[in-house]
């Protein structure tokens, strides 16, 4: 299907939300000034994707992106999640109606909006950045945390590295990820999905380092000696110098409740851009605390299981969750330089199609 005018502008605008993995799981289906958003789970199959939550959170920043992008063309998005209870991969129907062009500072940040690695400046929010950033969260449907306290930060970076830790030693995990990096220009812009290997910030020796790691037998000797400790350390070191720490908080598991998760990061994380600093989402280990939780706990050995039931209980004290909250999301916030690279996206023709898919 090829797409043309306003409406190519405006599918392409939300589409720049952000995936776990860059994984894009989403297609349209488009008849007129009607669409329908489908999630496509063989895009992300992973055990971070239990009950396919993140890619839930990743549909809720693409129709933040969606509402944004819309005012600003000359649109009215009446948008209705999950409206057929028989198919759940129906994320939601959208009704366009022309409009009046409304603008709105948050969409130039769309185009702008990157995942920044790199290491930020141990320096404190201004008062006014505290402020937009608390605005940008409020909802009537969840809860944004943002969390200042070094000690809290420095909490949350130590429980969070549990997510390299698990990573470099679960053997499914570790293939995963190195089967998802894209080494060089030419690998990203063939695939257009993954790690960009530029997007993890890395030097040097530790490319060469990740590319001795991606065998399991060499990266299971390496383990022994500490490696997956290392990272995790590295990672410890670089979360605990962040301005703050958000957290979004739901107070349901619905699907929807992810959405509206979804929402609200990308909210935040658009006024963030906006005022020149820079976020990470820093909630791997989270998804799979999610995993312990509700799914098959065997998938991981005892040791890691004790990790990530940590992981899950320290995000909810520090966020204050009542019973029945769930912390969704937790991202790090900081002034940092620009990111030496930002990951591709696929083609609008390869998620777009005006015929409804299987």
């Amino acid at each position: 299907m090829v797409l043309e005018g306003k409406m190519r502008q405006l599918i392409t605008a939300a589409t720049l939300a952000p995936s776990g993995e860059n994984c894009q799981p989403w297609r349209f289906v488009i008849n007129g000034n009607e669409l329908q958003l489908f999630n496509v789970p063989e895009r992300d199959d992973s055990l971070y994707n239990f009950r396919q939550r993140g890619s839930l959170v990743a549909h809720g920043a693409l129709l933040e992106n969606f509402t944004i992008a819309a005012k600003a063309l000359g649109f009215n998005a009446d948008i209705r999640l999950f409206p057929d209870a028989q198919n759940e991969n129906l994320v939601a129907a959208i009704h366009l109606e022309n409009a009046e062009p409304v603008a709105d500072p948050l969409y130039a940040a769309i185009t702008a909006r990157s995942t920044n690695r790199k290491p930020y400046a141990n320096e404190s929010l201004t008062t006014s950045e505290r402020e937009s950033i608390n605005a940008a969260g409020v909802s009537t449907s969840c809860r944004f945390v943002l969390i200042e306290q070094k000690e809290s930060i420095s909490t949350w970076a130590t429980a969070a590295s549990a997510n390299e830790r698990v990573m470099f030693e679960h053997h499914g995990l570790h293939d995963f990820f190195f089967s998802h990096l894209n080494w060089t220009d030419a690998e990203e812009q063939e695939r257009r999905h993954g790690f960009y290997i530029k997007t993890l910030e890395l030097q040097p020796p530790q490319v060469i380092g990740m590319k001795i790691a991606k065998h399991w037998a060499v990266a299971s000797v390496l383990n022994r000696l500490g490696l997956s400790k290392q990272v995790a350390a590295d990672n410890i070191k670089s979360n605990s110098a962040a301005a703050a720490i958000g957290g979004v908080v739901i107070h349901g598991e619905r699907p929807q409740d992810f959405v509206e998760a979804g929402r609200i990061v990308e909210r935040v994380w658009l006024t963030v851009t906006n005022l020149g600093l820079s976020l990470q989402p820093i909630t791997g280990a989270l998804f799979l605390a999610e995993l312990v939780r509700e799914g098959d706990a065997s998938v991981f050995s005892p040791a890691h299981v004790a990790l990530l039931q940590e992981v899950e209980r320290t995000a909810e004290k520090l966020c204050g969750a009542d019973s029945g909250e769930r912390v969704a999301m937790m991202f790090r916030i900081g002034r940092g330089e620009p990111p030496s690279g930002r990951s591709s996206r696929l083609r609008l023709e390869e998620f777009v199609t005006s015929t409804q898919p299987a």
